[in-house]
């Protein structure tokens, strides 16, 4: 089962529950969670390969999170835009 299947069920059975009591209880479970799984660094995580990004991505996502500028990238054609990133 893929993780958007599991997502699914579980909405779906949580949908189903009509006790306000254990309704706010999962809410604030998952507000815990949340809060707890993010932090200063960027984690890019892809469920269905089971990847996580490389410190290098994760780098430039941190850069980009403080605003700094990587300078212009050619996207005219394939060989400018490796050229303009350096490769």
């Amino acid at each position: 089962m893929t993780a958007i299947e599991l997502k699914y069920e579980l909405f779906r059975d949580i949908e189903s529950i009509s006790d306000e009591s254990i309704l706010q209880k999962i809410a604030s479970y998952i507000k815990m969670f949340v809060n707890n799984s993010y932090d200063a660094k960027p984690l890019l995580y892809d469920p269905e390969s089971g990847c996580y990004a490389n410190e290098e991505t994760i780098e430039a996502v941190e850069e980009s999170m403080r605003g700094e500028y990587a300078g212009v990238v050619d996207c005219s054609n394939f060989e400018s835009f490796k050229k303009s990133l350096g490769l």
